[in-house]
């Protein structure tokens, strides 16, 4: 049974930028190499993954007070047609700005659009949620040749060696050092985008924190297994994420 960890509806922030699947500790160096102004700590996320951290974080609960932006497709399966009503507006921008040949929605157009939609919505808080520094990564440009590989051996998808899980198709294509320096490229390329673009209209307006739904596993241990990327295990690991306050 999982711990309950943080209620994030229930802490104070004006804003909250979620960034999908973020290690803590790749977070803070990233910050720390932006010279990104903040107050850095770690909280327990309600699930290992996306799905279970929206099950658990939202599910029917009514929040008329927030405005949802979402650049994630997996929090749709989990509420599906409870969107609607679940807040007082939620705009999907993986249906409007999915880039095929990266596979994800690129940050600048999560930050375009939500300067565009807070506007809208006077005395709301707001969840911005981007796809970085979640596979597929911004700077592989091998994607589409390891996602055409990976077609043909599906059975690399969950088990690319004994005890060893990997949570994204490409993982085992991949070393660990390729995974780390694509995803910590991908993170600089969103926070910088974040600090540059974004942060300086959001702290005009009211708090602003910067989290994860997840974390991000590169061969750290649960039980026997070596995970690499993110699964459904109650990994403590796997729930630990940034609490960023920015100043």
């Amino acid at each position: 049974k999982l711990t309950p960890g943080t209620d994030i509806f229930t802490q104070d922030w004006k804003f909250l930028i979620i960034l999908d699947a973020c290690r803590p500790d790749i977070f803070l160096k990233v910050t720390k190499k932006l010279k990104l102004k903040g107050n850095f700590k770690t909280i327990l996320s309600k699930g290992p993954t996306t799905g279970s951290f929206v099950k658990n974080s939202i599910g029917n609960r009514k929040m008329k007070d927030v405005v949802y932006i979402n650049a994630n497709p997996s929090v749709n399966k989990i509420l599906d047609e409870l969107t609607p009503k679940n807040f007082h507006a939620f705009y999907n921008l993986w249906l409007t700005h999915w880039d095929d040949n990266l596979k994800t929605v690129h940050p600048k157009h999560v930050i375009k659009e939500t300067l565009k939609i807070i506007p809208k919505h006077k005395n709301k808080r707001f969840i911005i949620h981007f796809l970085q520094p979640h596979m597929p990564f911004l700077t592989l440009k091998r994607f589409r040749k390891l996602s055409m590989i990976a077609k043909f051996k599906r059975h690399f998808l969950y088990h690319s060696g004994l005890f060893t899980v990997c949570g994204d198709p490409l993982y085992p294509f991949m070393t660990k050092n390729q995974i780390i320096y694509h995803y910590t490229k991908s993170l600089e390329i969103t926070l910088s985008l974040i600090k540059s673009k974004l942060l300086p209209k959001l702290k005009k307006l009211g708090k602003v924190v910067i989290t994860s739904d997840h974390s991000e596993l590169f061969g750290e241990r649960f039980l026997f297994f070596k995970i690499y990327g993110h699964v459904d295990v109650p990994s403590p690991k796997l729930r630990r994420v940034p609490w960023f306050e920015v100043i």
